[in-house]
């Protein structure tokens, strides 16, 4: 981002871990990252794809366990991936309001205004560089 520029953050305030975390579960959710990984050249025999949570952290992951050896290219790398080493890329992170302000501030980011929903269990951050 440039001096001036806007960025628009959704944040879900309030929650249910386990219904959130079972939404995520659905073969239709693991699915969704299927083109993803084809593009980068792992196929379905390659890899297993599983979600996990872990709500102490109030993170829900997305975890790529690679199934054999393979070797992708992203651009000009090539990247060795080894059988029975997993991924995992955190897909959801409950934020409170403090914890957006300071992950704002880290960024050297300025929130503008933010709009919360009737019952604030959900928040728009428009923050500004």
């Amino acid at each position: 981002m440039k001096g001036g520029d806007s960025l628009a953050v959704g944040v879900q305030l309030s929650y249910d871990f386990a219904a959130i975390l079972k939404m995520y579960q659905t073969p239709q959710s693991i699915n969704f990252a299927r083109p993803m990984l084809e593009n980068l050249g792992i196929m379905a025999e390659d890899a297993e794809i599983f979600v996990s949570g872990d709500e102490e952290k109030r993170e829900i992951s997305l975890n790529i366990k690679i199934l054999q050896d393979k070797e992708i290219q992203i651009g000009k790398s090539r990247i060795k991936l080894e059988a029975g080493k997993t991924i995992s890329l955190i897909v959801s992170h409950k934020y409170e309001i403090p914890e957006m302000e300071k992950l704002s501030e880290a960024a050297k980011l300025t929130i503008k205004n933010k709009f919360l929903n009737a019952d604030q269990s959900y928040a728009v951050f428009l923050m500004e560089k």
